[in-house]
């Protein structure tokens, strides 16, 4: 007796529903800002400027070549997300869910991502220089060739990561956990990696220059090829690294097969 009302009900939702999904999954409704979320849509080249999209939803979206000038995203969903060549200078991710995203090619100078969630992202000559990322996690990221100078990365996450080529010009990462990170080709020209754990590391051809190792553990690690000159490795535990053709703080070369000894 009480199916008509059953169907009736289920009528209702099948009608309400569709109508309910595109008010919020609207890329016009968003764009004209009368919703904050957005899954999945194609904003392709949209200029969100100073929009103020904390906790908006938008997993999963295209925001390739967009333009996010100080825009806030604080707390905002955008996980699975392309932001392919996006202009985002000193746009605010603090707290952002930006796991799995695309960020090749995109510019987020001076940006704000303390503590915001980038792992599995993938990042190709991206620009990060001088963005706030203390506590980020990047986790099994990868950020080739990035220019990282100036970054703030202190507490940040970077187990699994991959750094290779990048620009860490003058970062500090005082007792950050690196190990086994890939970095090989990356600039450290005069990063503070004071207590830092680098056991495992890929080294292979970075450059120390002038860098602080003080008490770094770089037991095991691929050094081979590394600039350290005018690297202070005071206290520096080198255990087991491959030293082939680094250059030292005194200047001296090692030649194929070194290793330093245990102890």
């Amino acid at each position: 007796m009480r199916r008509p009302y059953l169907w009736t009900a289920i009528l209702v939702l099948a009608v309400t529903a569709p109508a309910v999904l595109a008010q919020v999954h609207d890329p016009d409704e968003f764009l004209a800002g009368r919703s904050k979320n957005c899954p999945g849509c194609d904003l392709t080249g949209a200029d969100l400027s100073r929009r103020d999209l904390s906790g908006a939803n938008l997993s999963g979206a295209i925001l390739v070549s967009t333009i996010l000038f100080r825009t806030e995203f604080v707390g905002a969903d955008l996980s699975g997300a392309s932001l392919v060549d996006a202009q985002a200078s000193s746009a605010n991710f603090r707290d952002a869910d930006l796991s799995n995203t695309l960020l090749h090619l995109s510019n987020f100078y001076l940006a704000d991502f303390t503590n915001a969630d980038l792992s599995d992202a993938y990042m190709e000559q991206g620009v990060l220089r001088r963005a706030r990322m203390q506590g980020a996690i990047l986790e099994r990221g990868f950020f080739l060739d990035t220019d990282f100078e100036g970054a703030r990365l202190g507490g940040a996450q970077f187990s699994g990561a991959n750094l290779s080529g990048s620009a860490l010009r003058d970062v500090r990462l005082s007792r950050v956990d690196l190990s086994g990170v890939g970095l090989e080709g990356t600039d450290l020209t005069g990063a503070v990696l004071h207590g830092a754990n680098l056991r495992g590391a890929n080294l292979k051809a970075a450059d120390f220059l002038a860098a602080d190792l003080r008490d770094t553990d770089l037991t095991g690690a691929d050094l081979r090829g590394a600039r350290l000159e005018g690297a202070n490795i005071l206290g520096a535990v080198l255990d087991g690294a491959n030293l082939t053709g680094a250059v030292m703080p005194d200047g001296n070369v090692f030649g194929e097969g070194a290793v330093a000894p245990g102890g």
